[in-house]
């Protein structure tokens, strides 16, 4: 007999370590405050993830938090450009011109008007039998055609949990 059930999201709660209540608290919070920056400053622009770093003690997957926040923020009509795939687009237009394909299209690639870059940093204390932890996850918007962040934004979490090691 198999020990494993499934949780939705709404079931999340707080634990030791990073995990779905701190992801979703901050795809929550993150798309919310650049959909309405976008919305009152430039509903039209389209963005690019630039990168997302973990500089914390805890595992976290940037990926897992890039891909959660541009879902959330197609879903509330913000437009994202996948940079990587340009390569292929060129490459597709190319073989389009020479015939090797079928249908020979022009290739109109929509730029970049801002990028989002990201990090996810930490402070850990050990207080008596306490881990006092506190993570600060940061975006921050930048506009290419300046180089000025246009925005920014945080996610906080301050976190006490039993200490794992043993006190003499």
């Amino acid at each position: 007999m198999s020990s494993t059930k499934f949780l939705t999201e709404d079931d999340t709660r707080p634990s030791a370590e990073w995990g779905p209540f701190e992801l979703k608290a901050t795809i929550h919070t993150m798309a919310t405050e650049i959909s309405a920056f976008l919305k009152e400053q430039d509903p039209k622009a389209i963005l690019a993830i630039s990168r997302m770093e973990n500089q914390s003690s805890e595992h976290i997957e940037p990926e897992m938090i890039t891909r959660e926040l541009i879902s959330k923020l197609i879903l509330n009509k913000v437009k994202f450009i996948d940079r990587s795939k340009r390569e292929e687009a060129i490459n597709e237009s190319i073989f389009g011109k020479q015939g090797i394909t079928k249908d020979s299209k022009d290739l109109k690639l929509e730029s970049v008007d801002y990028v989002l870059d990201g990090i996810v940093l930490d402070n850990v204390r050990y207080v008596d039998t306490k881990k006092i932890q506190y993570i600060i996850v940061s975006f921050q918007m930048t506009k290419l055609s300046s180089g000025l962040i246009v925005w920014q934004g945080e996610q906080k979490f301050l976190k006490e949990s039993k200490s794992p090691f043993v006190k003499w």
